[in-house]
């Protein structure tokens, strides 16, 4: 299977431009469409809180069955928006608002 790199843009690209690579290629890189501030400030929390959470731990409340979902080494964790303000800032940025309600999913995640 060959695999090509995925189309990269700037966050200033129209929006159109990049739903026909996301169409193409089923994803895109946009670069500097999270501000640097905004992503230390999620990665310090994520990276702080994740110390104190034990690997297998989480369950998704299905018992054993979502134990080995998760995995034994897995370090899940949800309700990040309470680790840290700039979670919302995330969303309230300009740039992530450029975007239709369907790239807003987990097949398109924001790169800083």
């Amino acid at each position: 299977m060959d695999s090509k790199p995925l189309c990269r843009f700037p966050a200033t690209a129209p929006v159109t431009d990049m739903l026909e690579a996301f169409d193409a290629d089923g994803g895109l890189v946009v670069e500097e469409m999270v501000e640097q501030p905004v992503i230390n400030a999620i990665r310090e929390a994520a990276d702080l809180h994740a110390e104190g959470v034990v690997p297998g731990s989480a369950d998704q409340g299905m018992g054993e069955e979502g134990t080995f979902f998760v995995g034994k080494n897995t370090k899940r964790f949800s309700s990040l928006g309470l680790l840290t303000d700039a979670f919302f800032d995330l969303l309230r940025m300009r740039s992530t608002r450029r975007w239709p309600m369907p790239c807003c999913c987990p097949t398109a995640v924001p790169i800083g």
